[in-house]
């Protein structure tokens, strides 16, 4: 193949759902027909226009065969089964037969269109499945008003839901994505909560059904995401915050505030901005008019290295640097700075074309047929996925891993080389080199320089800026597929991956050892002034200039008992979004109940933890994540 390792559904998007509930697949296939009608062999796009529509027929009434198949086997065991098994039965063979064929009228007929149209979409790990409680809000309120079914009837369906989603099994990856994804890692974003189109609060019924549901059923899939605005009810936040002390690490909260306005600022109005849902972790995504392609990662500590080495790379011995540079040279910290900016955008640069080599091969062998018809315009375009012409362009984010860690290791470059000169640059490097054996008092006071995190503007600054060129460099270079890239912010766990091939860095951190998580995250026992310090230095980095970002913050159970507890958490939640944070996540979970967990696995295989933006099972972790969430600040 390719040898890019390309897998099916590796886009950040949200498909347009609704289309398959309201008008069903069968309108669909007669569009498409009629399209097909009018269509002449007389142009290259015009033959590449019929392929995709007898491709989309092809699909679509496969998809209608698979449902038809399932109404047939539940008429089958309807025949065996006992009463009240039997009505319910005939019920999912009636509703199969309906549906996603015709449009839905009931919330279980709508639960199960979008299920099945959700399947054909899988084993994607990235596709979103966008503002469940709106779209779906209206088939709920008709169930409900004509006595169709109960609240309780519709948590039953959520809960089954979770269940179902849990039995998508990830396609088995390249040894580096397994471990990248660690856990059986999957992405089904169900986002809840924020505001309408005319910026109102959307919160209904079914906002605080989805998160009865995940405090039911704990399960890791799928994940929930709760937006957030000055207005979202304090009764919503207060259940939210009482599923995320069950220790299930969910839901995931962000800020409308954030989102609008890195969408508003590539040029989306307003109004389109506030129906924002997610696609994958936490990358932003308009439901059929924005996708995202390609989100890859880029080890900032490794070019660091690369740079202290005058651009030889020490693993391999390779001269991968843009140009030598010699210690000696870099004579104040503005040089140093400089010189390592001039690194930072030429790297980015290489992971530019590499992005566009990985997308333009994407447009040609994977159409996404079924995607594509989802979007907005689908039908009209008649394109695959990757070729439509969206009426917003993000097409490719670079998600930097270890950013902190070089931000620290600035600030300990330049308070104790250049300004305090306790040692030399050169003397620095050598202890690196050592990964710091025979070395201890330089390691020393590298940890003891300021560290992100603690509220410090000596070193928040640096954070600020650093984060600031990136955005700015990033965003200088084109996609392929139209438009300029952007800059992500979550890391999976490539924190772990990214540490692997990385020397010892001037944060004090030894070789190989596993980089700092997420974006906004400080390095593990790095902070030491609390929540609310971690909070004010992550709100002095414009967190509006990113596609998403990640903080994680980890309790002692203890701390979250009472109701007093969750007023005080979400109090601070909504003072760091009223400051520019993006995202906030927990764990709530103790450090010796995970310990034991690594020693006697077999006890502990329901114990969920928060490891990106997904939950995982502990057990299934590889061992340096489970140490690494160990290790969280608690």
């Amino acid at each position: 193949g390719t040898g890019l390792g390309l897998y099916h559904g590796l886009h950040l998007g949200v498909l347009k759902y609704e289309k398959v509930l309201s008008k069903g697949l069968l309108s669909m296939v007669e569009e498409i027909k009629e399209k097909l009608e009018e269509l002449r062999f007389d142009s290259t796009q015009a033959i590449e226009k019929r392929l995709f529509y007898e491709a989309a027929i092809i699909i679509l009434e496969g998809i209608l065969e698979f449902a038809k198949r399932f109404s047939q086997l539940a008429r089958a065991k309807a025949l065996d089964a006992s009463n009240g098994r039997r009505e319910e039965l005939l019920k999912i063979a009636e509703i199969c037969e309906k549906v996603p064929a015709k449009p839905a009228t009931g919330f279980w007929e709508a639960l199960q269109a979008f299920w099945f149209t959700y399947l054909m979409c899988n084993p994607s790990p990235t596709i979103g499945m966008g503002r469940f409680d709106q779209y779906m809000y209206p088939f709920y309120r008709y169930s409900i008003e004509v006595k169709e079914c109960t609240k309780e009837d519709v948590l039953s369906l959520l809960c089954e839901l979770r269940i179902k989603d849990m039995e998508l099994v990830r396609l088995a990856l390249r040894p580096v994505k397994r471990m990248q994804h660690t856990g059986q890692a999957k992405w089904h974003n169900m986002v809840i909560g924020g505001t309408d189109k005319n910026g109102n609060d959307a919160t209904n019924e079914l906002t605080y059904l989805v998160l009865d549901a995940a405090k039911i059923l704990r399960t890791p899939h799928h994940t929930v995401t709760l937006r957030v605005h000055e207005r979202t009810p304090k009764a919503l936040l207060t259940k939210a915050l009482e599923v995320v002390r069950t220790g299930v690490g969910m839901p995931a909260l962000v800020s409308d505030s954030s989102y609008e306005r890195f969408l508003v600022s590539k040029g989306v109005p307003v109004t389109e901005a506030r129906d924002y849902a997610l696609g994958g972790c936490l990358d932003v995504a308009l439901p059929g008019q924005l996708r995202i392609v390609e989100a890859n990662f880029f080890v900032v500590p490794k070019v660091l290295e690369v740079f202290l080495n005058g651009g030889k790379d020490p693993r391999t011995g390779l001269e991968v640097g843009p140009f030598r540079i010699e210690l000696k040279e870099l004579r104040t910290y503005n040089t140093f700075v400089r010189y390592f900016k001039q690194y930072l955008k030429h790297f980015i640069q290489l992971w530019s074309c590499a992005t566009n080599l990985q997308a333009y091969t994407k447009k040609d062998i994977m159409k996404h047929v079924f995607e594509a018809l989802l979007m907005e315009n689908g039908i009209e375009e008649g394109r695959g996925f990757y070729e439509l012409r969206l009426p917003y362009k993000l097409n490719s984010v670079l998600l930097p891993v270890g950013v902190i860690n070089v931000v620290d290791s600035l600030a300990a470059v330049k308070k104790l080389v250049y300004e305090e000169k306790k040692i030399s640059l050169l003397r620095l490097k050598e202890a690196l080199d050592a990964n710091w054996e025979g070395a201890h008092d330089i390691r020393k006071m590298c940890l003891e320089a300021p560290k992100y995190g603690n509220d410090d503007d000596y070193v928040d600054s640096i954070a600020s800026e650093l984060y600031s060129f990136l955005a700015k460099t990033v965003g200088s270079f084109r996609s392929v597929l139209g438009g300029r890239h952007g800059l992500g912010g979550v890391s999976i766990a490539s924190m772990w991956l990214g540490g692997a091939i990385t020397g010892a860095t001037p944060d004090g951190r030894y070789a190989g050892e596993v980089l700092a998580d997420g974006s906004m995250s400080p390095m593990r026992g790095r902070d030491k002034c609390g929540p609310t310090a971690v909070l004010k230095s992550a709100s002095k980095i414009d967190q509006s200039k990113f596609a998403s970002t990640l903080l994680n913050m980890k309790f002692h159970p203890s701390s979250l008992k009472s109701e007093d507890d969750l007023k005080k958490l979400a109090d601070l939640i909504m003072v760091y979004f009223s400051m520019g944070g993006k995202h906030i996540q927990f764990n709530v979970i103790d450090k010796k109940t995970l310990i034991e967990a690594q020693v006697h696995p077999e006890e502990y295989r329901d114990l969920i933890v928060r490891v990106a933006g997904y939950s995982a099972y502990f057990v299934q972790l590889g061992k340096a994540v489970q140490d690494e969430i160990i290790q969280r600040t608690e």
